[in-house]
Formats: structure tokens, C-alpha cells, sequence
């Protein structure tokens, strides 16, 4: 049974009738241009925002949780995290153990070796550098330990070492009952770290299934306006951008 499940899902003019599903053990990127919609389907998910259609959740529906129960079941990780306190970066991840009402110190410290910030709990966060506190705010998802971690472009600000870490750290996370929602850009790093991708254009799927399936140079030239030549045979795979489509 899919861990979680969207049909016919929609969000104002920005999604429009999807249907999706995680399944238990997946890593499942989401792709696409800019304003496709990748952001607007994490909302959702997550409970920011609200949209029509069902999501169904082990075939419950999400829309009869309490918030309590959707907070310990769901972790988002937004695209721009912020504090508008010094918070130290201890309070900052302790701030995923709130749904469960506790402080457990066990879970905030493991959270903060797998994102390798450990050395920094007692500092303010606000005194690090972007990419450091993106990993900061992740931990703080992770203390939460939830069935479903969505994150919105996770990479977005971190050096390569931190990115090969990260992506790591999400694929051991998706196993068992756990299922991890990724949005990103990097088609290579989506094809070698991800189990499915999921295509978004214009707040559709354009195509859903493993890399091999969603990275055919003619549904990106449908949704990115390029011609790519692809190489998924080898690891990690190889893209390069050719130049605009001439299609009209």
C-alpha cells in the first residue's frame, strides 16, 4: 500500500489535477523549471496550504488527522528557513521534537551528527554561513523522525562535499516505512540519487517513473525549452545542455 497518495489534486491555477504516489522506501524527486510547481506540491503536502481533490495517507485521509498527528507523520524542510531570533542551533533542532512534546536529547543529537553540526550546537545560527545553516534546519526536520520528509531544493546552497552528504543522508533515510519527497534541479544528481522522478510542467506531471523513463530528451525539450544529450548508463550520469529547442 502507497504511504502516501494524491488523486486529482489540485491548487488554484498552480496544480492541476495530479495524481501521485510514494510508496514505502522511495526517494522520489521532483523536477521541472521554475514556477512548475514543485514548491506549491510540498506546500500542500505539508499542510501550508490547502487544495482540492484527495490525499490519502496509507488510504486514510490526511484531511482527518489532527495537526498534531500530521506534524509527527510529516517533516518539511522549505527552500528558505529563518529564524527571527538568535536561536542557538541546539534550539533550532530542538524545535523538531515540539508535535511530540519533548526534549529529547538523544534524537536532537543524532539529528545534528548525521547533518554534521554537531560542533556547533551552542552557537547562534544566525552567525553561520547560508550552507551551514541549511544543514542546521534540516537536522531539525530529522529530530522529528517523520514517516514522510518532504525537502524544497535541500542542495540549493551547499558545496559539493555537502551535497554528496546530504543526498546520502536522504537515501538511508527512505527505507523501511519512511518515504523522502525532494525537489531539485540537477538533473544528473536526480537520475544517480533518486528511485522515481517526477516531472512537473506548468503545475502538471509530464511524466512519472524511474530516470530512465522521465529523462527522454523529448519530454525535456517539451518543458525546459533545450536540447540535452543524456548518458545514464554511467555513474554518476552525464548531462549536457546543447542550446534551445527550435521547437516552437
Amino acid at each position: 500500500m502507497a504511504l502516501i497518495e494524491l488523486k486529482n489534486v489540485a491548487l488554484d491555477r498552480r496544480l492541476q489535477a495530479l495524481d501521485l504516489d510514494l510508496q514505502p522506501g522511495e526517494l522520489v524527486g521532483l523536477i521541472g523549471p521554475n514556477g512548475a510547481g514543485k514548491s506549491s506540491l510540498l506546500n500542500l503536502l505539508a499542510g501550508v496550504e490547502q487544495g482540492s481533490g484527495e490525499i490519502l495517507w496509507q488510504g486514510q485521509k490526511l484531511s482527518s488527522w489532527s495537526l498534531e498527528t500530521r506534524a509527527r507523520k510529516i517533516g518539511y524542510l522549505p527552500q528558505r528557513c529563518q529564524s527571527a531570533w538568535a536561536l542557538s542551533v541546539r534550539d533550532v533542532i530542538s524545535l523538531g521534537r515540539l508535535p511530540w512534546g519533548d526534549e529529547n536529547l538523544e534524537k536532537i543529537l543524532c539529528a545534528a551528527q548525521q547533518t554534521g553540526v554537531e560542533d556547533w550546537l551552542d552557537l547562534a545560527v544566525d552567525q553561520l554561513s547560508g550552507g551551514e545553516q541549511a544543514r542546521v534546519w534540516l537536522a531539525r526536520v530529522l529530530a522529528g523522525e517523520p514517516q514522510l520528509l518532504l525537502a524544497d531544493e535541500p542542495l540549493a546552497s551547499l558545496d559539493l562535499f555537502y551535497q554528496y552528504q546530504i543526498l546520502a543522508l536522504l537515501r538511508r533515510y527512505a527505507q523501511g516505512e519512511r518515504a523522502v519527497l525532494v525537489s531539485m534541479h540537477d538533473l544528473a544528481i536526480a537520475a544517480a540519487s533518486c528511485d522515481r522522478l517526477c516531472l512537473l510542467h506548468q503545475g502538471q506531471i509530464q511524466a512519472l517513473g524511474s530516470p530512465q523513463q522521465v529523462l527522454q530528451k523529448e519530454h525535456l525539450r517539451a518543458v525546459y525549452q533545450v536540447e540535452v544529450e543524456l548518458d545514464l548508463e554511467v555513474h554518476p550520469p552525464r548531462l549536457a545542455v546543447l542550446g534551445p529547442s527550435q521547437c516552437p
